[in-house]
């Protein structure tokens, strides 16, 4: 079961880490127009390692996270439709 929860909040894509809700600490980067990279540091240092990928068509997000810096260890896949 999940709980619906929104978080809200403005970081630059700038690849340095910014501080947001809860004590993490989150850093972004374009590295094409449809693709960001990021990874959030939480209080205890651990860093947790993503990509955020839009479809060619618009309607699909995939949100990857990896266990490591490369990215070349998938630990989970989401992908988002649009809403219409």
């Amino acid at each position: 079961n999940f709980k619906a929860s929104e978080h809200n909040y403005r970081v630059h894509f700038d690849g340095l880490f910014h501080p947001v809700p809860h004590g993490l600490l989150v850093s972004r980067r374009y590295k094409t127009t449809s693709l960001i990279e990021g990874e959030t540091m939480h209080p205890d240092h651990k860093i947790d390692y993503w990509s955020e990928e839009v479809s060619p068509d618009g309607q699909e997000m995939t949100i990857t996270g990896f266990k490591d810096k490369n990215r070349t260890k998938v630990n989970s896949i989401w992908v988002l439709d649009s809403v219409k």
